[in-house]
């Protein structure tokens, strides 16, 4: 009796979609290590910020991860996680754009990088749970471990090599340049976010709970999952 050979699966590599998906988020990645060593950077060097006024925009930075984690998971739930994906790019690399021109003529100042720390935050908060619930409807739940495991060594890696590489260019460049070589990063993203073709479809209204119940739920889900539970508390 003859047996015949499976067929390997494919890697995600030449999924063309996943690819788009993965070469935007390692572009957004590298956007926002840029963004959390630039504006310090500038803040001290250019503004003479004090220790108070770090701390306050070292708060403004991360503040959205605290105040609007959890509700951001049942709002993107509730979206087109593509269409989050793009308007976050946009908003990031608007308000960078922002602080660029601004520090170009002179009238940056601390109450607006608190602004735009906070903003950028936000819109971080919705890239990040976006990014990854977007894998499963993108490229099907048997490629869902894969997928998270390409996306989360791209961060890993950005997360390790952006800054170095970032603290090496600030010996030639000022600040701001490299903040707006962060704008490019945000838009580059954009564009490859854009060419993707698969059409998502959202569930029916009806099938989602209200947003009280929906966190809830995600949280007594996370407490009885005893390996989400130690993530969380690590990560907090």
């Amino acid at each position: 009796m003859e047996h015949v050979a499976s067929t390997p699966e494919r890697s995600l590599v030449h999924h063309p979609d996943f690819r788009r998906l993965w070469v935007a988020d390692a572009l957004a990645q590298v956007g926002a290590q840029l963004t959390a060593l630039a504006l310090p950077v500038y803040a001290v060097t250019t503004l003479g910020a004090t220790a108070l006024q770090m701390g306050y925009l070292t708060s403004a930075q991360t503040a959205a991860f605290l105040v609007v984690g959890l509700p951001a998971g049942a709002w993107v739930d509730r979206m087109r996680k593509r269409s989050v994906l793009i308007w976050a790019d946009v908003i990031r690399g608007l308000v960078l754009a922002a602080v660029v021109v601004l520090a170009s003529v002179g009238l940056g100042s601390m109450p607006m990088l608190y602004a735009a720390g906070l903003v950028i935050s936000v819109a971080t908060v919705f890239f990040d749970v976006a990014h990854l619930s977007y894998v499963p409807g993108l490229v099907g739940l048997s490629k869902v471990s894969e997928g998270n495991t390409k996306l989360q060594a791209t961060y890993s890696v950005a997360a390790v090599a952006v800054p170095a590489v970032g603290g090496s260019l600030l010996k030639v460049l000022a600040a701001p340049v490299l903040i707006g070589v962060n704008v490019v990063t945000y838009f580059a993203s954009v564009g490859f976010l854009a060419r993707i073709r698969k059409v998502e479809t959202l569930p029916p209204k009806d099938s989602h709970l209200p947003l009280g119940p929906a966190i809830a739920e995600g949280l007594r889900f996370i407490t009885r999952t005893p390996m989400l539970n130690r993530l969380v508390y690590s990560t907090g």
